[in-house]
């Protein structure tokens, strides 16, 4: 008999980066060809989206697919752009805010 710590527990639920890093490549490929040029970095179980897509609603639909893969702790995107905000209702790209 014995004690069950938290790295027991947990132990379950972790994943190497390589494992992480294969799934995020295969949600980066299933994107429209032409659409996206986007590469991702897994570290610790954080993965970091750089490049550019379409239109925000790829970008933050592809932030949510990644985010749901197992083992994955964070989704970082800062540095993916995209070039249509279709997010944002018509009057308000306009004013430019």
């Amino acid at each position: 008999m014995g004690l069950v710590g938290r790295r027991d527990l947990l132990s379950v639920f972790l994943r190497s980066d390589e494992g992480i890093a294969r799934e995020v490549g295969e949600e980066i490929s299933a994107l429209p060809s032409g659409s996206a040029e986007v590469t991702a970095d897994v570290e610790d179980g954080v993965v970091t989206l750089r490049g550019s897509v379409r239109s925000r609603s790829t970008a933050d639909s592809l932030r949510r697919q990644i985010g749901r893969i197992e083992g994955v702790v964070s989704v970082l995107g800062d540095s993916l752009v995209w070039e249509v905000d279709d997010v944002l209702p018509p009057y308000v790209q306009w004013r430019g805010l």
